[in-house]
Formats: C-alpha cells, sequence, structure tokens
C-alpha cells in the first residue's frame, strides 16, 4: 500500500525550475564542446572558440548554482539574463566573419543566447507567478 500524499509535500504539474536549471546546465556544456570540435573560419586574438568557453562556463556554473539552489531567484535571473544577451550579441561584437566558415559558431551563439536567456527570464515569470501554488 502507499502512502497518503500530504498537501504542501509535492507540487502538481511540471518541475520548471529544474528544467531551467538543467537546459543552462547542457547548453553550457554544449558550447564548451562546441568550442573544441567546431570550424569557426580564420582565428584571431579573442577569438569565437574563447568567447564560446567562456560563456559555456558561465553557463554551466549558472545551470549548476541554479540547480543548487545558491544563488536568490533575482540574480539567477539577471546572470541568465545577461550570458543569454552576450552569447546572442557575441557574434556582432567579436568578428565572427558571417561567412561560410563561421554558420555554425554564428548559429550555436545565437540558439544558446535565446535558450538561456528565454528560460531564464520564463522561470523567473512562471516562479513569481500568483497562480502556481508552491
Amino acid at each position: 500500500m502507499t502512502a497518503p500524499v500530504t498537501v504542501g509535500s509535492r507540487v502538481p504539474g511540471p518541475q520548471l525550475p529544474g528544467l531551467v536549471s538543467g537546459v543552462v546546465l547542457a547548453v553550457g556544456c554544449w558550447l564548451l564542446v562546441q568550442s573544441l570540435r567546431a570550424d569557426y573560419g580564420a582565428l584571431t586574438g579573442f577569438d569565437a572558440p574563447w568567447n564560446d568557453r567562456l560563456v559555456g562556463l558561465a553557463a554551466c556554473a549558472l545551470g549548476l548554482f541554479r540547480a543548487l539552489r545558491r544563488m536568490t531567484l533575482r540574480t539567477a535571473t539577471v546572470c541568465g539574463a545577461a550570458i543569454g544577451c552576450w552569447s546572442l550579441s557575441a557574434p556582432l561584437m567579436i568578428d565572427y566573419g558571417f561567412g561560410a566558415d563561421s554558420t555554425l559558431a554564428t548559429g550555436a551563439d545565437v540558439l544558446a543566447g535565446v535558450l538561456i536567456a528565454g528560460l531564464s527570464l520564463l522561470g523567473h515569470l512562471h516562479a513569481t507567478d500568483p497562480m502556481v501554488e508552491d
């Protein structure tokens, strides 16, 4: 026989905070691996692979801190939005070249930026929604 579930022991419905943490962590790992394996075209100075390594490390750290609940929701949202917006704008700020060689790097950074910033903001809106029961 199973034990009865008390009202406050489990939140019904999908668990978005864990999903946000997991996806941010996975995107960070993806950027790290891609920075070692992908073709970025001509490399000069502080280039796209180093940018993706730093953004990937920051996203991995954010995902871990979110999962371990070591930061407040507002701090996690601001950090996620900042990392995501930087990743989204990095192809314009750092000269990726916008050629056939840099298409993968540009697309990966844009997708990673949209996922990290979008999920961080969505997680914040979900957590502060008065209709969601704790």
